[in-house]
């Protein structure tokens, strides 16, 4: 996108040199924040710049957090005919049993961007150049960042909101300034964290009313498609329902019809079912069309789809096995893969962006929702949406009860797959990671609960920060 582009140079100046001394604590700054983000342009700067550092690093969105959760699910593995360190280690990732220095690296390019973003939102009130209307907007996608940012740092480093009764379990540092040299912070509770990723979505979407639809920036419906995500993950199924159904009504998305379900993932689509999408422009290697294999390169494919979640789709579905299809077999030095064509090489070799929030998981959310809520004839419906639009031949959905949920479950996996949902999905529902194939180890299974669930504390912010506390079994 031309204007991030246009800002990325100057926001290396003015915030990146902030993150170094944070690699192994909490963020904190080298620069005067009052004389690097002092006028609209450059907090406009930064706001981009926070943006572009969401994909700035392959262990974060760009590759990594899009796969972690199918990876150790059961959606994913890794090809066999690897045998680097890297890859190596993300097989025993899979399998539950080591640690990587891969989650040190995303643990620090998740608080890289909150650095960043605490820099604008602490500016924007400050701004004797801006109008209201400006302040608002920067301040209102500022937030609605911060949110996605905490939000999936608790996903990953901490148990599921629901593991205790008032999810007083640890959570994660949540941050919402820029901390100072040496300052040490301890993490917060799971419900304060979710606490904190709801007000700051409540405040960008009240911010953000009237703001034209863009899926590239944080909007108020986009904003408000990730509250109900947050929402489900609370199990509060009143404020899914009400979500779900203002994002459905008046956004300006619709879903893909199903002659496009393959096309949809093309960079020269108009891509009209993505709420969110990251943009990948700034950024030209460690891609995920490189991962599934999609290149004209030599590159050997690292992901490959397991026979778990294959097995689940008919025949006759759109988003299962087949040429034409998002899941397409490829040999690679004697090894059959199966590549996702969710990342396919895009035109001109330009980088992938990475959607975030689909339509599709909208309608998904709201369906869970309604089976938890006894409200089933909608639940089937909003199921039902989603299953024939990729498979015209499935018979209508029937179930009620217990039944209807775990159809709204098997769904959710089938359309969401490769696209970072899995172990979080089974997880909030205090379940076991029950897998066929797994890359390496003595049992592709976990049982619930499990300290493996959730990622070690670098031990290098431990030693920094001796506020923290490592999460329980590492």
């Amino acid at each position: 996108m031309t204007p991030r582009l246009l800002y990325l140079g100057v926001f290396l100046a003015l915030v990146l040199t902030s993150c170094d001394s944070f690699l192994y604590q909490e963020p904190t700054t080298e620069i005067s924040k009052n004389e690097a983000l002092s006028d609209l342009e450059s907090v406009e700067s930064s706001l981009y710049g926070a943006y572009n550092l969401t994909m700035e690093s392959p262990n974060a969105y760009r590759s990594f957090l899009t796969y972690y959760a199918d990876l150790t699910g059961g959606n994913v593995k890794i090809n066999p005919g690897l045998t680097s360190e890297a890859r190596a280690e993300l097989r025993r990732i899979a399998s539950f049993s080591s640690l990587s220095d891969l989650t040190v690296e995303s643990y620090t390019a998740l608080y890289e961007v909150l650095n960043a973003v605490n820099n604008v939102v602490n500016a924007v009130p400050a701004l004797s150049d801006a109008t209201q209307a400006e302040k608002d907007r920067i301040l209102g996608e500022a937030l609605g960042l911060r949110a996605l940012i905490h939000f999936d740092l608790v996903r990953l480093y901490a148990q599921p909101y629901s593991s205790t009764d008032d999810a007083s379990h640890r959570g994660i540092v949540v941050l919402t300034e820029t901390p100072r040299p040496g300052q040490e912070i301890s993490r917060s509770t799971v419900q304060d964290a979710y606490e904190q990723i709801v007000d700051d979505l409540t405040r960008s979407i009240d911010l953000l009313k009237g703001r034209p639809f863009d899926p590239a920036f944080i909007n108020p419906i986009n904003a408000k498609a990730l509250l109900s995500r947050v929402r489900l993950y609370q199990q509060q199924w009143a404020r899914v329902v009400t979500l779900s159904n203002d994002v459905i009504r008046n956004s300006a998305t619709t879903l893909a019809p199903p002659e496009d379900l393959v096309a949809m993932w093309q960079n020269d689509y108009t891509r009209n079912e993505f709420l969110l999408r990251l943009d990948g422009s700034a950024y030209s290697t460690y891609t995920l069309s490189i991962d599934w294999g999609n290149t004209h390169s030599d590159t050997s494919p690292t992901l490959s789809a397991t026979s778990d979640i294959m097995a689940l789709y008919d025949s006759t579905d759109m988003r299962g096995l087949g040429p034409e299809k998002l899941i397409q077999r490829t040999v690679e030095e004697g090894d059959t893969l199966f590549s996702s064509q969710k990342y396919p090489e895009p035109p001109n070799q330009a980088p992938n962006d990475v959607g975030v929030i689909r339509l599709s998981e909208i309608y998904l959310n709201r369906a869970e929702a309604y089976a938890k809520l006894n409200r089933p004839e909608p639940a089937r419906r909003d199921l039902n949406t989603i299953r024939q639009r990729s498979d015209p031949t499935a018979a209508p959905v029937m179930a009620s009860g217990e039944a209807l949920l775990e159809t709204v479950l098997r769904e959710r996996r089938k359309e969401l797959a490769f696209e970072g949902h899995l172990l979080y999905d089974i997880t909030r529902y205090g379940k076991d990671v029950v897998r066929d194939y797994c890359s390496e180890g003595p049992s592709c299974n976990e049982p619930y609960p499990s300290p493996q669930f959730v990622l070690p504390i670098p031990q290098d912010a431990l030693t920094a920060n001796s506020a923290l506390s490592q999460n329980e079994g590492y």
